[in-house]
């Protein structure tokens, strides 16, 4: 159980850092939500865990996908995240 948790704790720390870096400049809590994207939650889902509009998660998804590139691409945000 401990190395499972060591492992995800590195997993989501190197994701964090990839997304945290000035090639896609997210906000923190546009990394909040690529992480439960990543994850498998629904739109809203995320919207129920951060207490906000499913149009607000939204929002933070077209901001992502036109951070990392892939606004108005017919890619899978939650695909394209699993790969960063």
């Amino acid at each position: 159980m401990r190395l499972l948790i060591s492992q995800l704790k590195h997993i989501t720390s190197s994701f964090t850092q990839r997304l945290n870096s000035p090639k896609f400049s997210l906000t923190p809590r546009e990394i909040q939500v690529a992480m439960m994207i990543r994850e498998g939650l629904a739109t809203q889902e995320i919207a129920e865990v951060l207490n906000v509009s499913g149009d607000t998660v939204a929002t933070y998804r077209n901001n992502i996908r036109r951070k990392i590139g892939i606004l108005g691409h017919k890619v899978s945000l939650s695909a394209r995240l699993s790969e960063l």
